[in-house]
């Protein structure tokens, strides 16, 4: 259930989280600040991190749905003494030079189980909020992450290397544990995923975005190659990410809190995976080191991919009432493992020139992956149509106590719940207005409110709750 928060609780909230953001920064989940020094083979560490990083993802939600709810401060312990393994492994290298296979494997394993866990932590702590809530800390910390990484682009490595192990990652874990006590994660015993059931409905719930996420992602190798020419630019190339990262999330900014409208994977993969695949083809026609608007554009979809998963997660655990932990590990285990080629492509050498016939292909293939996007409303339409025939194999009494149910975990008003009651039934505006005397604008009113509580966006989605409500109802007796 929704819990809004005080503000003091926000602030902390805010702050913890703007500082695990800043520190993944520091740390090199983006590949661009290694905690290394130059004479180290970084392309060890880099596919050992993201290897681990990957396998963290999956282990942690394949152990939720297997034995049940972690326990609240778990993936504290294995955040903290990843974080604590980084530290060393990363001042070993410095004071006694080792570079040895084995010491850049065992930091990258430190590294990327530390962000891997951090992040699911993180997650479960801001998942039980409202919705809006869930989105202005996740904005505050993006906002913060990009400053942060703007300031790092003109600091020596070795002074990361001091703030990283001297401050950020203490600072980090004191307001992870913090937070995590503040926030009474979910307690063990409570219901988690249901199973297997829980784990195949979550699947069939995040199948479009899935797909949509992963879609996005594999652009990033093709992107990778476009700009051929990084030669002594390697500042060029980290502040052109941070600026792509900004632009992205001013974008969502004024579409999600100015214009309040909901941005979901599937709307940022009409719009974004066309527009990439046509400035790859048009990539050939200029010079290697001015094709860089197809890597601004690239990480442009990287950073919206990235911050619409983590509300897209939040709304699926709410929506089945499952574990975010299930959720958020099987949903970003499968987008990051797509970013496999892309690491592939950056490690490998380079050709001073690309032939234009391989940017035709990709583009190509792109468009290909595009066609789907311009099919699935139809789907979705089909899905919707299959959903109102079975709802007719259910009894008044069913979808009544199913609405009763959703009334009483979400503390609906009496009015609300009406509302809700006609709305599930297919009564459309005029009717609820002309049936429980309220003006047309007053039961509009009613019905954004009931779509905030249950944190659904559609009525569409708005029926799904029901149905899944009605048979976890059919479970339990």
């Amino acid at each position: 259930m929704e819990t809004s928060v005080k503000k003091p609780a926000y602030v902390m909230y805010a702050i913890g989280i703007s500082v695990w953001m800043t520190l993944v920064s520091c740390s090199g989940s983006t590949y661009m600040f290694p905690l290394l020094p130059s004479v180290a083979d970084n392309s060890t560490y880099v596919i050992a991190q993201q290897f681990f990083y990957v396998a963290a993802f999956f282990v942690t939600a394949g152990a939720a749905s297997r034995f049940g709810p972690l326990k609240p401060h778990a993936l504290c312990h294995v955040t903290a003494a990843a974080f604590v393994g980084a530290v060393l492994v990363s001042g070993a290298v410095f004071l006694l030079g080792h570079t040895e296979t084995y010491v850049l494997v065992l930091y990258g394993l430190c590294v990327g189980v530390g962000l891997a866990t951090g992040f699911i932590q993180w997650i479960r702590i801001v998942a039980g909020k409202p919705f809006s809530e869930i989105k202005s800390l996740l904005f505050i910390a993006s906002f913060v992450s990009v400053f942060s990484s703007i300031v790092f682009c003109f600091v020596s490595v070795e002074f990361r290397v001091l703030i990283f192990g001297a401050v950020l990652v203490p600072m980090s874990l004191v307001f992870l544990y913090y937070n995590t006590r503040l926030s009474g994660v979910q307690k063990p015993g409570h219901a988690v995923s249901r199973g297997k059931d829980g784990v195949r409905r979550v699947f069939a719930d995040v199948a479009v975005p899935l797909i949509c996420a992963i879609a996005l992602i594999l652009i990033a190798p093709i992107a990778s190659s476009a700009y051929v020419d990084t030669t002594g630019q390697d500042l060029f190339r980290q502040l052109l990410a941070q600026a792509a990262n900004l632009t992205a999330l001013l974008v969502l900014a004024i579409i999600m809190i100015g214009f309040n409208r909901n941005v979901r994977l599937f709307g940022a993969y009409c719009v974004l995976l066309p527009l990439l695949s046509s400035s790859i083809l048009f990539a050939p026609l200029l010079l290697p080191d001015q094709r860089w608007f197809v890597l601004f554009l690239g990480d442009i979809s990287f950073c919206t991919v990235s911050f619409l998963m983590l509300l897209t997660c939040c709304a699926t655990a709410k929506r089945l009432d499952v574990s975010v932990v299930v959720v958020y590990g099987f949903f970003g285990g499968f987008v990051y493992l797509a970013r496999f080629p892309e690491i592939a492509l950056v490690l490998a050498p380079k050709a001073s020139v690309i032939p234009i016939e391989s940017f035709a292909i990709a583009a190509l293939l792109l468009y290909i992956l595009t066609i789907p996007a311009f099919f699935l409303p139809y789907l979705r339409k089909k899905e919707s149509g299959d959903w109102k025939r079975a709802m007719e194999s259910f009894t008044t009494a069913d979808v009544s106590r199913a609405c009763d149910f959703l009334s009483a975990r979400n503390k609906l008003s009496q009015r609300q719940k009406d509302v809700l009651k006609l709305l599930v039934t297919g009564r459309d505006i005029p009717h609820i207005s002309e049936s429980l005397c309220l003006s047309p604008n007053t039961v509009r009113t009613y019905r954004k409110a009931l779509y905030a509580s249950l944190n659904v966006h559609s009525k569409q989605e708005l029926l799904d709750l029901i149905e899944h409500t009605m048979s976890v109802a059919d479970e339990t007796c």
